[in-house]
């Protein structure tokens, strides 16, 4: 098929095993818009990094950095909700609150403490990615209308990788509806 080399480019260095989700994401409707009884438990989207999206002219230099913005404010409010939750906890001593207010700056050092001091708390904590949202449909439409062989590229990479946190968030899902569902039993 001429032009499927963008595609293919993106596949370069996956699994064997990895091929068909690759194939399947390529050939997802991200655009498709559910009537809300039949809502997924787990949103379908193809998000794209706002700086991948900037470069391909999706957004304006404003809207990234508004975009950049929210998302280390709320990554800041999750930091402070799990320290809120630290300080409400028993066990938790002022030493590793005050470790945990110095390491605000660095999202990654602050989770890692978080998860060292208590894993059921420090597990609350991601960092936010800033995100832009694809509803251009498929990768595959995308490669059939001809776009820039970059960004078809681009778009195949991320629909894969959203595709298998998607799979990996749906199977999370499905096994809370089918084991938590009626809380612990002790």
């Amino acid at each position: 098929m001429p032009g499927i080399e963008p595609v293919v480019m993106a596949a370069v260095g996956l699994d064997p095993q990895e091929i068909s989700g690759f194939i399947e994401a390529v050939l997802i409707d991200w655009s498709h818009e559910f009537e809300a009884e039949d809502e997924p438990p787990v949103g379908i989207a193809l998000d794209l990094p706002v700086g991948k999206a900037y470069e391909f002219g999706f957004l304006s230099a404003e809207e990234q950095h508004t975009t950049m913005a929210e998302a280390r404010a709320h990554t800041k409010r999750t930091m402070d909700a799990v320290i809120e939750a630290f300080r409400q906890d028993d066990e938790s001593d002022e030493d590793r609150l005050e470790a945990l207010r110095k390491a605000r700056g660095n999202a990654r050092e602050f989770g890692s403490l978080a998860r060292q001091f208590d894993k059921r708390i420090g597990g609350k904590f991601a960092v936010t990615r800033a995100t832009w949202r694809w509803t251009g449909g498929s990768v595959a439409d995308t490669l059939f209308t001809g776009h820039r062989p970059d960004l078809v590229q681009c778009l195949a990479t991320w629909a894969h990788r959203n595709a298998a946190l998607i799979l990996e968030y749906s199977m999370l899902n499905a096994w809370e509806r089918a084991f938590d569902r009626y809380g612990r039993r002790m």
